[in-house]
């Protein structure tokens, strides 16, 4: 059994040549005496031998990386012209002829006779006939739709944070008789 001062490191010490030479020969003396040791620092010597080989090996791309470089430092350098300056007026008129190509032929085709400009929504204005309604939550989009076109509502809004989405009717009237035909539909949970 190896004694306790036989650590592993000891031993890398003892075969790097890292031990005082006093301790290196008390190692050396135990080791022939004891087989078990010796077995130990042979093969720790058999491993450190074959990882100092492989560091020693050059990378496998740097023998090409080296003839490369070589071959960068021993080509000429190429002459180079002077640098001119291009002038920069003829950048500055074909921007100039961009714009005003711009100004003279698209901007007039975006806008339309009688367009005063300014922001406008983009769907209709609601006709202010508006109901307020919640579906039950196990509610299927099918079922919606098939009750909104049977009582000719057209969604505006929603949902919203709550849940309730707004519809429009075209009339007072359309707007009462869709109410009592949305508060007797299962798939409703409120109307308002």
């Amino acid at each position: 059994m190896p004694d306790a001062d036989d650590t592993e490191d000891r031993l890398i010490d003892f075969v790097r040549g890292r031990l005082a030479p006093d301790e290196a020969a008390r190692v050396a003396a135990e080791a022939a005496a004891r087989p078990e040791l010796a077995a130990e620092i042979a093969t720790i010597r058999g491993i450190i031998a074959a990882f100092d080989d492989e560091a020693s090996e050059p990378a496998p791309g740097a023998l090409g990386w080296a003839r490369l470089s070589r071959a960068i430092d021993a080509a000429p350098l190429p002459a180079q012209a002077p640098a001119r300056k291009a002038p920069w007026w003829p950048l500055a008129a074909s921007a100039a002829a961009a714009v005003l190509v711009w100004q003279l032929a698209a901007v007039p085709l975006l806008t339309r006779p009688g367009d005063e400009g300014g922001y406008a929504p983009v769907s209709e204005t609601p006709a202010g006939f508006t109901v307020a309604i919640a579906f039950r939550p196990e509610s299927r989009e099918g079922e919606i739709r098939e009750l909104l076109r049977s009582v000719d509502g057209r969604i505006v809004d929603g949902p919203t944070a709550i849940g309730l989405w707004t519809l429009d009717f075209a009339s007072a009237e359309a707007r009462d008789a869709a109410m009592e035909a949305l508060a007797a539909a299962p798939v409703v949970e409120s109307v308002q």
